[in-house]
């Protein structure tokens, strides 16, 4: 086993990122895409302090690391850090593919990734949840807000200009689905159409609720052929 990045930092920092959920894994032909987030999500609240390294405090960010060591693990190898990646927080960047992946800052106070990102059709998906300033004299469910993003994962831009939407309600979004669903026509026949649940109202008015569905346009797939192989055993 093999270190690939160190992103963090000493535990009385605001680098003490933390991550909760495994990545998502997107082969391409060069590399393996790593997409995944930071957030302490044992630690949701708002927090007035400002101790470094409280979880409120702390930077969390997305990433996309580039893994080459794709089947074969390197005789040597030195570990990839934010210094090596493309900072794209401004929404008006796009990656490039020079270094080894980029990363972007959630824009918000004390927002963090609180559930596992999804790749469909070139985007990958995932929610956070930004902790929410009590209000004095007021009995109200403090449930912070949650949005949903989507990012070309090759290029780190959105579906729209702010990468993300506000969804209704608050809290804490599960993790996207995706799979194909029958739907039924009016002629008496189905179809499977590619369905994703909890991406988000990305293009349309108003986010829309944490567990909406979705139709994925699938480009770009081209033509499958099946492989065939047989080993020396099989002729005994």
């Amino acid at each position: 086993m093999t270190q690939l990045a160190t992103l963090g930092g000493a535990a009385n920092t605001n680098n003490a990122r933390k991550f909760f959920y495994a990545p998502d894994i997107v082969p391409t032909s060069g590399y393996n895409a790593i997409m995944a987030g930071t957030g302490d999500r044992e630690h949701p609240l708002y927090s007035a302090s400002t101790t470094a390294g409280t979880a409120y405090n702390v930077v969390n960010r997305f990433y996309m690391i580039k893994d080459p060591n794709t089947g074969t693990m390197p005789s040597s190898w030195t570990p990839i850090t934010e210094a090596n990646l493309v900072n794209l927080s401004s929404t008006a960047t796009t990656y490039d593919g020079t270094g080894s992946g980029y990363y972007i800052t959630l824009p918000n106070p004390g927002e963090k990734v609180v559930n596992a990102p999804l790749t469909v059709a070139g985007y990958t998906y995932f929610g956070t949840n930004t902790p929410a300033v009590p209000q004095s004299g007021m009995c109200y469910p403090n449930l912070g807000i949650a949005r949903d993003y989507a990012l070309g994962f090759l290029t780190g831009t959105g579906q729209n200009a702010n990468r993300s939407v506000q969804l209704d309600g608050g809290g804490f979004p599960p993790s996207p689905v995706y799979g194909l669903v029958s739907v039924a026509n009016g002629n008496g026949t189905t179809s499977l159409l590619p369905i994703l649940f909890g991406g988000g109202n990305q293009t349309g008015s108003g986010g829309g609720s944490a567990l909406q569905a979705h139709q994925v346009v699938i480009t770009g797939a081209g033509k499958r052929k099946r492989t065939y192989w047989y080993s020396e055993t099989d002729k005994h």
